[in-house]
């Protein structure tokens, strides 16, 4: 395969995954209009009252819409599995990196990922007690709105990188046994 061809897959990957996070956060504006719909909607507080024992990053200006959209961010490592099982088939890994190497590239960035995942996803947090920016988004329904949804695509985005870099280390282990 020629560069053109390697970049063309590559630009297709891409595209891919940005149409999979645009359908994955649809679900951000039905919860926002069902909240902004009845700010007292028993869905909404049935999920809020089904899942009050998992940690959360919530807005104690607005509790039920939070709590609503923190429950739907914790789908995104999930999501991005779905995208990676589509798309690993097609996955090529650049010449003349030793297995070693993308090893040494992934394990850091295992970590970070670690962490992340750690502190957006399993960690409790009150926006209106954050730094300033985060206590910006958290008074207002639109911008809580925003925080969630990049939110969901920074973990999307990241988890994708992760597995792909994970699978195509094993691939490379793989290979040049």
């Amino acid at each position: 395969m020629n560069a053109y061809e390697d970049s063309l897959a590559a630009n297709q990957a891409a595209r891919k995954m940005f149409y999979f996070l645009l359908i994955a956060l649809i679900p951000y504006l039905i919860i926002a209009g069902i909240y902004l719909d009845n700010p007292r909607s028993p869905l909404l507080m049935a999920l809020s009252d089904n899942t009050n024992t998992l940690p959360a990053i919530i807005s104690s200006k607005n509790l039920l819409l939070s709590k609503a959209m923190d429950v739907y961010t914790k789908s995104a490592p999930l999501i991005s599995i779905i995208f990676f099982l589509t798309t690993y088939k097609h996955m090529r890994i650049k010449e003349g990196k030793s297995a070693w190497e993308l090893l040494g590239a992934y394990i850091p960035y295992a970590i970070f990922y670690i962490i992340m995942i750690y502190f957006f996803l399993f960690d409790n947090r009150d926006l209106t007690s954050s730094a300033k920016i985060l206590y910006l988004a958290s008074h207002n329904n639109f911008t809580l709105l925003i925080f969630y949804m990049v939110l969901y695509s920074c973990i999307y985005v990241y988890s994708c990188l992760n597995f792909w870099a994970f699978y195509g280390t094993y691939r490379a282990f793989k290979e040049r046994r």
